[in-house]
């Protein structure tokens, strides 16, 4: 999901989703991520997308939104990265839906269109002023609208530890994220007239095998083939079931925290 502005991080983000696959592997991959502690997540949140308008920014693959639609959501994805999109758009060709797709800056690209949902993950702690990327969130979502954000949670400590140690040797593989966590954004909404509504969390039990991995290999060593996603998602029908009945663990521990707000 590539976050931030500027020529260099969108070169890291277009490295990162330039990675080979087949339509067989990607629909497996899909099925399996339903089952996965993410989604489950965002389920937690929103239990039925059925005919919401919905934008994701930063989407990369888009794996979230396409879980929408494949629920009934009319979705657009938005993100700075080519070979994020180009990846996305096969992705969605796959299962034949239809989206719109939008190649800029998250910041920067125009539209009139106000969205029943606007939501990401792992986007906000890429942006210095954590308000401005609140308000772009509230300004594409209508009266009533829900918006949905995802942040590594700081409360974390597994999280903090690998994110300064490999910040520190340059090999965050995410770019330079700041520390914003889950209670300063509910506090961005809460300040901006959001109503917040719920607040889920994902990865507590996966936070070590996560960190452990991130330590020990780097940036250019560490991009999925999607036989490797594949692999991976497989065990969520498992990972999924244990993250599941330790929700309020993850809620309030996992490795990576989500909030649902309301725009007044």
């Amino acid at each position: 999901m590539c976050r931030t502005t500027g020529n260099k991080m969108k070169s890291k983000w277009d490295s990162q989703w330039e990675i080979p696959f087949k339509k067989k592997d990607i629909i497996s991959m899909v099925e399996h991520y339903k089952k996965s502690p993410n989604w489950l997540a965002y389920m937690k949140l929103v239990p039925d997308y059925r005919g919401m308008k919905v934008i994701e920014l930063g989407s990369g693959r888009g794996m979230n939104s396409l879980m929408m639609a494949l629920s009934g959501a009319k979705v657009t994805l938005v993100d700075s990265s080519e070979n994020a999109m180009s990846f996305a758009k096969k992705l969605f060709r796959a299962f034949a839906i239809d989206a719109t797709f939008i190649v800029d800056d998250v910041m920067k690209f125009r539209t009139v269109e106000k969205f029943d949902l606007v939501h990401s993950e792992g986007l906000a702690e890429h942006f210095k002023s954590t308000d401005s990327i609140i308000k772009r969130h509230l300004d594409l979502a209508k009266k009533g609208g829900k918006i949905i954000i995802f942040v590594p949670n700081t409360i974390n400590l597994l999280y903090r530890f690998s994110l300064f140690y490999s910040q520190h040797f340059g090999e965050w593989k995410y770019g330079h994220e700041y520390l914003t966590g889950i209670r300063k954004i509910k506090r961005c909404l809460e300040r901006m007239n959001a109503k917040v509504l719920k607040q889920a969390g994902y990865n507590f039990l996966l936070s070590v095998p996560i960190t452990f991995i991130e330590l020990k290999k780097k940036h250019d060593e560490f991009l999925y083939t999607v036989k490797d996603l594949v692999s991976i998602y497989k065990k969520y029908k498992y990972i999924g079931w244990v993250e599941s009945v330790q929700h309020p663990l993850n809620k309030y521990f996992g490795r990576s925290a989500g909030v649902l707000a309301k725009k007044e």
